[in-house]
């Protein structure tokens, strides 16, 4: 019984390092350490105790020409001068000729607006891809990180502001990767 205490404790100690370096990208490394410790034991010494996908918060800007995204879940859209209830379908920035975009799902219908500054709460993004773009990245465990290159966002879910020069997503992600000159690296 005294080694199940025994083991019980470096888990502990292992999940807590774990959580602490898990925004540098270990937490993968330390979660197949705790499934071996499981399997050595039998069972886990937390009782079911399992890795979860939280999510990261992170705020992120990028700078682009131009823009777009697909909405998948509906979400309403209300500015000074537009109304849309429950919009699926692909959203256009132009900051080139300062215009915003709306292409509803299934229809040839698009409807064009003035760049204005707007604000869209409780969007959901299974994937955000841009190229050869300025950026800045920031949360509370990394500060922020400002550069140009490439970068893919999983699972975005929280606030996307339009603004006159530039996007802005707030929320929660399950991982980002960045890739700058020859430089990789991604949080998780």
């Amino acid at each position: 019984m005294d080694w199940k205490i025994l083991a019980a404790s470096f888990a502990a100690l292992v999940i807590v390092s774990s959580v602490l370096l898990g925004g540098f990208g270990l937490g993968d490394f330390f979660s197949d350490i705790i499934n071996t410790i499981g399997e050595f034991l039998g069972s886990s010494p937390f009782g079911g105790l399992g890795t979860t996908e939280s999510g990261l918060f992170i705020s992120i800007t990028l700078f682009p020409s131009k823009f777009s995204t697909e909405i998948a879940d509906g979400i309403n859209i209300t500015t000074d001068t537009l109304n849309i209830q429950k919009f699926t379908g692909t959203l256009h920035v132009d900051y080139e000729n300062s215009v915003i975009a709306f292409e509803p799902q299934d229809t040839e219908v698009s409807i064009n607006i003035p760049l204005q500054d707007i604000s869209l709460d409780g969007l959901k993004l299974s994937k955000i891809s841009v190229e050869d773009i300025d950026f800045e990245i920031g949360n509370e465990e990394s500060g922020m990180t400002t550069g140009k290159g490439n970068i893919d966002i999983f699972d975005f879910s929280g606030e996307f502001m339009i603004l006159i020069d530039r996007v802005e997503f707030n929320g929660n992600v399950s991982s980002i990767s960045i890739k700058t000159g020859d430089s990789e690296w991604e949080l998780k």
